[in-house]
C-alpha cells in the first residue's frame, strides 16, 4: 500500500488578503481553490500557507456581486488556474456549485489535488459518478 501524502496548515488566522485571477496578462494562478462556505477559515490558512511557499492561489474571497455571471467568473479561474485543489469535505460533496466547479475542472483536463478537510461518508452524499471527489489515484491529502 501506498503511503498518503500529508500536508500540514497552520491553525492561526490568516492575514492575507484574497487572491483574484490575473486580468492584466500576469501568470497562470497555480491553483484554483474550491470549498465549501463551512471551511472558509481553514481556506484562509491554506491560501496563506501556500502564498508563503510562493504559490498563486485562486480564491473567491469576495462575493460576486449579482448581476454579474458568477458561474463564467468561476469557469475563468479554473481555466486559467494550473491546478485544481478541492478542500473535501462533507458540504463541499453536497454543495451542487462545488459539483460544477469539479465537474469543469475535469473535463478541462486540470491537475486535481484533493485535500481531506473532513471525512466524507460517500454513502450518504455522492454515488460513484463522481470518484475524483474523493481521491485522485487512490490519494488525497490529509488537513491536520
Amino acid at each position: 500500500m501506498a503511503a498518503q501524502a500529508s500536508t500540514v496548515v497552520d491553525e492561526r488566522p490568516a492575514s492575507v488578503d484574497a487572491g483574484t485571477p490575473p486580468s492584466d496578462g500576469a501568470a497562470a494562478p497555480d491553483a484554483f481553490v474550491s470549498y465549501s462556505r463551512a471551511d472558509e477559515a481553514f481556506v484562509r490558512r491554506l491560501e496563506a500557507a501556500l502564498r508563503e511557499r510562493g504559490k498563486d492561489v485562486w480564491v473567491d474571497w469576495h462575493d460576486i456581486p449579482a448581476t454579474a455571471d458568477w458561474r463564467a467568473k468561476i469557469y475563468a479561474g479554473i481555466d486559467a488556474s494550473r491546478a485544481f485543489v478541492a478542500v473535501l469535505s462533507p458540504d463541499l460533496v453536497a454543495s451542487a456549485i462545488c459539483r460544477e466547479e469539479l465537474e469543469h475542472a475535469t473535463r478541462s483536463n486540470k491537475r486535481l489535488v484533493p485535500i481531506l478537510r473532513r471525512e466524507v461518508d460517500r454513502s450518504e452524499t455522492l454515488d460513484d459518478s463522481h470518484p475524483e471527489t474523493y481521491a485522485v489515484g487512490g490519494h488525497h491529502r490529509r488537513a491536520r
